[in-house]
């Protein structure tokens, strides 16, 4: 049906409701003559043909629609009474049994037939009987009309009901626009307070991380405040269950593993008791029949960091790191090969184990027990460890791989295969610093000091004298810029001879440990004694 149809249709009925019959009609005539294969609208039409008691032109009407859809029981109904109406019973019955044939259990019809049916049998009897026959239709038609009535009241209050129903929702909406501001506010500030943005701003967990939990049970007291004093408004109860829903689903897609803070762990989990505790208030208490907070306390119920943690553990398992180290390939190996050597300590307690290359070391870490299931001389080493009893919670094995770049320096793939993790570890979410990561910085911590043994460190004092031209202006202006005069210092200076793998030393005049920026230092000048200091590296 085109739409210019449906608007006829439309008029044509809202004339009907004000009982302007005529208009009523034209409005159906105008819409069959677009679409004249329309079998409601002649319906229609044939109804308020018999409401202005024009029998024929109502059972003509009724009979183009019965054309179109013969299969329209309630058509063939009505048909029935505009050929009562004309005291056509014979008829009137045929289109009763036409009706019922369709729809047997058509009730208000199976009465009419019954009625009818005397109607046939007793047409011979007379006026008499005729009139009793008519009177006893006027009945059913009186009923028809009273049941009509009743549909139209039932319209009307529907319609009275829809405009209160309208009528407060526009109060409440007004309601609305009253704290559209406090609204506003809300909103703005949970857009402040989002996760992931926060976080990652932070630049000291220790010192940023409190404030910014107060400010988010903060707000959630405010908004349950807001909840209670707007209680009969469903909706400002519904835009702040949004507010509620937006501030917890953050922890939907917050990945806590990714901070890389040993602090902030602790200070989550707090927050994260916190918030959730908020979280069963609303569902238990203040908005328990909302269909969004459950789901979302069930999605966030169902938050699984350990599964989270295992697609770490995996993603670092295949990672591989690569370190430059400058010293001989033969003594990095070497000292490689015992793994005491790296975590080095004067406590150091070293335990052999009952295999051969199998130790247990008992440290300020805790026990550490590792063994070496790979040698390849030179070329390859791999530990399998235990450090679950101690500080770093883990267990795995770490390949090694030597690769020869120059004479003096070695490339070392590190391969850190995570197995296991301790209770503690996995509770505390400490996922930033595995042992493959910390590799470097304890074999840079101990290193020169045991390859030393082997390509040995030689201090020697010596005079001024000593000095090219070069390196006696070198040693000048280091110590002009530290605003001091050469000649004032003791005319002497050390020479050192040593491997590239010395990062600190000890100054043999007052002690002081002195640290190694750059491999490229050629004059070093103590800044506490002022003694300078001659290095010549060794790079075989």
């Amino acid at each position: 049906m085109s739409k210019k149809a449906q608007r006829w249709i439309k008029k044509g009925i809202n004339y009907a409701l004000k009982n302007d019959f005529d208009k009523a009609i034209e409005a159906f005539k105008r819409s069959l003559e677009i679409d004249p294969k329309d079998s409601k609208c002649w319906y229609l039409l044939g109804a308020y043909y018999s409401k202005k008691k024009e029998y024929d032109k109502a059972i003509e009407a009724f009979k183009h629609s019965l054309e179109i859809d013969p299969k329209d029981s309630k058509c063939w109904y009505v048909l029935s009474f505009a050929y009562i109406d004309k005291e056509e019973y014979y008829e009137a019955l045929n289109a009763l049994n036409k009706c019922l044939e369709i729809k047997p259990n058509f009730e208000d019809a199976i009465e009419v037939r019954e009625l009818l049916k005397h109607i046939e049998e007793e047409l011979t009897l007379g006026e008499g009987y005729d009139e009793l026959i008519k009177e006893s239709l006027e009945k059913i038609i009186k009923e028809e009309e009273r049941k009509e009535r009743e549909e139209r009241r039932k319209e009307e209050y529907r319609k009275k009901e829809e405009e209160i129903k309208a009528k407060e929702q526009e109060k409440k909406v007004k309601e609305v626009e009253k704290v559209k501001d406090e609204l506003d506010a809300f909103q703005e500030r949970i857009n402040d307070l989002g996760l992931i943005k926060n976080i990652q701003s932070m630049t000291n967990i220790n010192t940023d991380f409190g404030p910014y939990q107060i400010k988010r049970s903060k707000i959630m007291n405010e908004l349950q405040t807001f909840y209670q004093k707007n209680k009969d408004n469903e909706v400002i109860k519904d835009k702040i269950i949004d507010f509620v829903v937006q501030y917890y689903s953050q922890y939907l897609e917050f990945d806590p593993y990714s901070v890389d803070s040993p602090y902030f762990t602790t200070y989550f989990k707090s927050m994260m008791t916190i918030d959730f505790s908020n979280l069963n208030e609303w569902k238990d208490n203040f908005a328990r029949d909302s269909d969004k907070i459950k789901r979302l306390h069930k999605s966030l119920g169902a938050i699984d960091y350990d599964s989270q943690l295992d697609q770490i553990l995996k993603k670092k398992s295949e990672e591989v790191k690569e370190l430059i180290f400058n010293v001989p390939i033969q003594n990095l190996y070497n000292f490689l090969l015992d793994f005491s050597n790296v975590i080095i300590d004067p406590n150091i307690s070293k335990i052999e184990g009952p295999n051969e290359n199998e130790y247990t070391l008992k440290c300020f870490y805790g026990p550490l027990h590792f063994k070496i299931i790979v040698k390849e001389q030179y070329n390859r080493i791999v530990y399998e460890y235990d450090f679950l009893k101690s500080n770093f919670g883990e267990r795995g094995k770490a390949h090694l791989d030597f690769i020869k770049i120059s004479p003096g320096s070695v490339k070392l793939k590190i391969k850190n295969e995570i197995l296991e993790l301790s209770k503690t570890r996995k509770e505390t979410m400490v996922t930033q610093t595995f042992f493959g990561d910390s590799v470097k910085s304890y074999i840079n911590l101990n290193l020169g000091k045991l390859v030393a043994e082997q390509v040995q460190t030689i201090i020697s004092e010596k005079s001024f004298d000593d000095l090219t031209m070069k390196h006696y202006k070198m040693i000048e202006e280091k110590i002009k810029d530290m605003d001091e005069d050469i000649s004032k210092l003791e005319q002497k200076f050390y020479e050192i001879k040593a491997p590239l793998t010395l990062d600190t030393f000890d100054c043999p005049k007052c002690g002081a440990n002195l640290n190694i920026i750059s491999k490229n230092e050629e004059i070093i000048i103590c800044k506490y004694c002022k003694t300078p200091f001659l290095i010549n590296w060794q790079k075989d």
